[in-house]
Parts: C-alpha cells; structure tokens; sequence
C-alpha cells in the first residue's frame, strides 16, 4: 500500500496510540510493528478478532494483567540447566497468573450469554494454565531477594537455629554492656555486625580488658570492634548454619528451575497467545475510547 494512502488515512498515529493500549512492552512493540494488510481474507480475520474482542471488552471490561517481559529468555535458561533467581522465579510466576486472569476472563463470556467466538477460542484454548505452580511461587518467595521460612521444611528449621544462636548472643553481650565492671571499657553500650559476627566497640586503651577477636577498627583508631571470647564459637555456628541456609535457598531455586524448564513447549504456546491477546485488548481500548469521544446524536 503506498506510503501517502497510509499516512492520510493516520495510519501510523493509530498504531501509536493503540500501543499505548498494551500491557507487555512486547507486545507494544509488536504492535509498532504490524503492517497493512493487503490480503482481502487477511484483512476481514483481522477485523473480525478485533470485532470479537472489542464487544468482551465492552461487555466484561479488561482482564487483569501485569506488565512481564523477557519471560522466554528466562524459561530457556531454565531449560539450558540455569538456575533461576528469585526474581526470575517471580516474573515467570506473574506470567503465569496473566494465563489464570486471561483464562478466566475468557470464561466469564458464558455468564454474561456472551457467544462463543470461533476466531478468539484458538487464542484463548492455547493458554495452558500451572496454578500449582504460580501458587508455590508466591508462597515461597517474598521478594526478589527474600525467600520465606516455609518454602522448605529444612530452611525453615536451618532459620529457627539462626535465630536462636543470635538471641543467645545478645543476651551474652547485653549483659556484658550491661555490666558496670565492664561498662567502662566500651565506647558505647551497643552490640553490632563486623563481617558477620556480633561484636563490642570497646576503646582501643581497653583493648587487653575484653579477650576476643579484633574485627574493625573505626577511622580515628579510638574504636575496636570486638568479637567477645565468650560468643566466638557462637557466631561461628552462625556463619555455618548460614552457609547451610544459603544451600537450602540455592537447592528450592534449582527445583522451581527445573519445574519452570518442563512447561516447555505448553508455556511458548501460552506466551505467545498472551502476547497476541494483549495487542488485541489494545485495539479494543482504542476503538472503545474513539467511540466514547464520538459526539452523540440526539433524535
């Protein structure tokens, strides 16, 4: 079609506009992409998903979806062996709940005596769920850096120790900082972190008075940290019991990779439809907009 026709009849200002309408940047960019159609069949298939579409937007408003992108890169790496992080883990899971909303929304046509759409359910039937799998995801990670205590039995026993060796730190340390025959020999009644470890700033002249380990030193020299003698053993059992918790976290992660590896070739299938659904829903916003912006004819 020559480049004039299109650009009178603000071709390209559309495309702009209904891009605007897509959730995915991939599917906004495919969507700056797409050419005129110069195939009549091809045309009026087109017209009609919109069609189709456009009267469940109207009817049902738009499904809920979160903005992913990305995801088949990650869902390969996984199938290459990699091993996924957290935040990975959760995009993949994000994009599984779009499959849930997508089929859902999709469903709702029936309740609303919406017919079905022949066009649309090619579309709408490749969406291969995994709730089971989202699900576990959302319970077992928190954050992109934060996995929950109960995403394993063994993480979260391997957190109670933690936790209880530091408490009986503290109280041990409390209680020197506490203590008035030591009291003096401090620069402040705090307990810190040095490279791990629990530690006492105590003032360099008093450094023979607390036996420990010297972690830090503060920028005028006035400052030790130290690690008490009687906490050392403690907070080695700490960095050993993170060591083991850091296995356990890395162990889940190789889990969910391989579970997220095996949805292939299902979850190309289902991106891809998300993606097209997504450039759909974008057409239908756009012409539902233009035809709110229509004046009205008053008989």
């Amino acid at each position: 079609m020559r480049e004039k026709y299109l650009k009178n009849l603000e071709f390209y200002k559309i495309l702009e506009q209904a891009q605007r309408g897509c959730v995915c940047p991939e599917a906004a960019a495919r969507m700056r992409q797409v050419t005129a159609c110069t195939d009549l069949e091809e045309m009026r298939h087109a017209l009609r998903m919109t069609d189709a579409i456009t009267t469940r937007f109207v009817r049902l408003g738009a499904p809920r979806l979160a903005r992913v992108e990305g995801i088949l890169e990650i869902v390969r790496r996984a199938e290459k062996g990699g091993l996924l992080s957290m935040g990975e883990l959760l995009a993949v899971g994000r994009t599984l709940r779009n499959f849930e909303a997508l089929n859902s929304w999709y469903r709702t046509q029936e309740d609303k005596g919406i017919e079905s759409s022949p066009v649309l359910d090619d579309l709408f039937y490749g969406i291969t769920e995994n709730a089971g799998l989202s699900r576990s995801i959302f319970d077992s990670i928190l954050s992109e850096t934060e996995m929950a205590d109960t995403a394993s039995d063994a993480l979260y026993e391997i957190r109670r120790k933690i936790k209880s060796a530091e408490n009986s730190i503290r109280e041990k340390l409390e209680g020197m900082i506490k203590s008035p025959s030591t009291q003096k020999y401090l620069q402040d009644a705090v307990v810190s972190l040095r490279s791990g470890r629990f530690v006492v700033p105590v003032k360099a002249e008093y450094r023979g008075e607390i036996p420990g380990v010297i972690h830090d030193v503060s920028a005028s020299g006035a400052t030790l940290f130290v690690e008490p003698g009687a906490v050392v053993e403690l907070n080695a059992r700490i960095l050993q019991l993170k060591s083991q918790e850091q296995e356990e976290i890395e162990r889940i992660l190789t889990v969910f990779s391989g579970a997220v590896a095996a949805m292939q070739p299902l979850f190309g299938v289902s991106y891809e439809a998300m993606l097209q659904i997504d450039q759909l829903l974008a057409k239908a916003k756009l012409a539902a907009d233009q035809a709110a912006a229509m004046p009205q004819v008053v008989e």
